[in-house]
């Protein structure tokens, strides 16, 4: 279910007409932009999260390679939670947010609960990436040999292939590392740092 397709396919959610997902990109931009301004922020930030989620569920379903989108995708529905009126914020300078401040008391969202969210969903994906890889080929995907492929067959594609697909050693230090960081990835909810501030 963490993958938006599924979600959408679970909640019977049809794929839209290219007319229709337009309005869906624009409403998102928008909201995008407002949420960022921290303009109507409890308003713009569910929009925006809910808008991504959808979008990345209607183009990952005909597109499965773009799983980098995943992590920015779920930072957004986390940040619906993250605190808003601060002085650099629109909603700080709107009068009715003003009146709503003078009563206003401390929340969840004022104690760096978003912030921790996504943390969390950092070490999630990271953790579940070292995860799959570990199951499905075990250490041997340490071995260098499917990021040499990769980048074998995409010498022209990306500056860097061309110096990696020369050299295997590099290719299996990146795969040691890859999964040394994806696998260790829970370590960072633990580090000290992390909790010092709210």
């Amino acid at each position: 279910l963490f993958r938006p397709y599924g979600l959408l396919d679970l909640l019977g959610v049809p794929y839209l007409d290219p007319s229709y997902l337009q309005v869906v990109v624009w409403v998102t931009g928008v909201a995008w932009v407002c949420a960022a301004l921290g303009l109507v922020f409890r308003v713009s930030a569910v929009v925006t999260a809910l808008g991504s989620l959808f979008l990345h569920g209607m183009f990952l379903g005909s597109n499965a390679l773009n799983h980098y989108w995943f992590l920015p995708v779920y930072a957004m529905v986390a940040l619906c939670f993250a605190r808003s009126s601060d002085p650099w914020s629109l909603d700080h300078y709107l009068w009715f947010n003003r009146r709503r401040r003078a009563g206003a008391q401390v929340s969840v969202l004022d104690t760096g609960f978003a912030r921790k969210l996504v943390l969390l969903g950092v070490v999630g994906f990271y953790f579940a990436a070292g995860l799959s890889k570990l199951v499905t080929t075990g250490l041997v995907w340490g071995d260098g040999h499917l990021i040499h492929y990769f980048v074998e067959s995409r010498r022209a594609a990306y500056p860097l292939a061309p110096i990696l697909a020369d050299r295997l050693w590099l290719c299996q230090v990146l795969a040691v590392a890859t999964l040394v960081l994806e696998a260790g990835a829970p370590a960072a909810v633990f580090w000290g740092h992390v909790h010092r501030r709210p």
